[in-house]
């Protein structure tokens, strides 16, 4: 784990580890340009809140990005690693996305059925609900 003074530079060393990273407050994905960005918006405030340079931000060997004071093991993540390039995540969304719009409009899939008695999910054609054998 390294140390940094600002978070620009804890992003920057980051970057060389992964593409892309989570916000973990919110779970918005974001690429590096935007992650130094944010650093940047990040340094300028706490040059202005963190005068005794108290503060410092780690850099993990995975490529998460934290803050933490003096002690390490109080670290807060504020970034945390995707595990594949968000191009590769968005193509495979739009791929899923697009077999199930083609699936829909070809009428092969039916809506989700459920038995009335407790509430199990159907499978399409079953007169029976394998959870209670009641009749459906």
């Amino acid at each position: 784990m390294k140390h940094f003074q600002t978070m620009t530079e804890a992003v920057r060393a980051a970057s060389q580890l992964c593409s892309g990273w989570l916000v973990l407050e919110n779970g918005e994905p974001v690429e590096t340009d935007a992650a130094l960005y944010l650093a940047g918006v990040t340094d300028r405030l706490d040059h202005e809140d963190d005068a005794a340079g108290e503060t410092y931000y780690l850099a993990s060997d995975e490529g998460a990005v934290g803050v933490t004071s003096r002690y390490e093991y109080l670290a807060q993540w504020i970034l945390i690693p995707l595990p594949r390039p968000m191009a590769e995540i968005e193509r495979d969304a739009s791929a899923e996305l697009e077999r199930r719009r083609s699936e829909q409009s070809q009428g092969r899939t039916e809506p989700a059925r459920f038995c009335p008695w407790c509430g199990f999910r159907q499978e399409p054609g079953a007169k029976f609900c394998p959870d209670c054998g009641r009749k459906i």
